[in-house]
């Protein structure tokens, strides 16, 4: 039950980090041919009661939701870049005044972060900036580690 719960913790945060109300949020899947989406399937989405199903989740994520986040609590690298149609590896690069996605969503993570998760993560990226990267995994498994640690302790406190 408490992944139902974080999962509709974090399909509250994404509609709300898009600036939408849960009628439409919940419109947004019901035009995308997911019948049956209401404000009240949304609200037992977010409370936990109900588990979205693939085809809601495809619509939210074409609507701009980082569906990765809802369902693992870490943020997606480059959501962004793959709706576009380029890679966050060199092809159409952001200027440098400007983050790319895999940076937008480090910092995303970073600001959602407690102040321990915050350590952990600095240490982290400040070590792995200074060594040879030797696994993708490891960088991730930390990130999502640090993500967790944080939730955990909002909800506790």
């Amino acid at each position: 039950m408490e992944m139902l719960i974080s999962i509709g913790d974090r399909l509250r945060e994404e509609r709300e980090r898009l600036g939408l109300n849960q009628t439409d949020f919940a419109a947004l899947a019901e035009k995308a041919g997911v019948q049956g989406t209401t404000r009240q399937s949304q609200s037992n989405y977010e409370k936990g009661k109900q588990m979205p199903g693939a085809p809601y989740l495809a619509a939210i994520a074409i609507a701009g939701a980082d569906v990765q986040f809802v369902l693992t609590g870490v943020r997606s690298a480059n959501l962004k870049a793959v709706l576009a149609g380029t890679s966050a590896q060199g092809e159409g690069s952001p200027d440098e005044d400007e983050l790319s996605p895999r940076e937008a969503a480090l910092v995303d993570n970073y600001r959602a972060a407690d102040e321990e998760s915050k350590k952990a993560l600095e240490k982290t990226s400040g070590a792995r900036a200074q060594h040879s990267i030797t696994g993708v995994m490891t960088g991730v498994m930390a990130m999502g580690e640090a993500a967790m640690l944080g939730r955990r302790k909002r909800k506790a406190g």
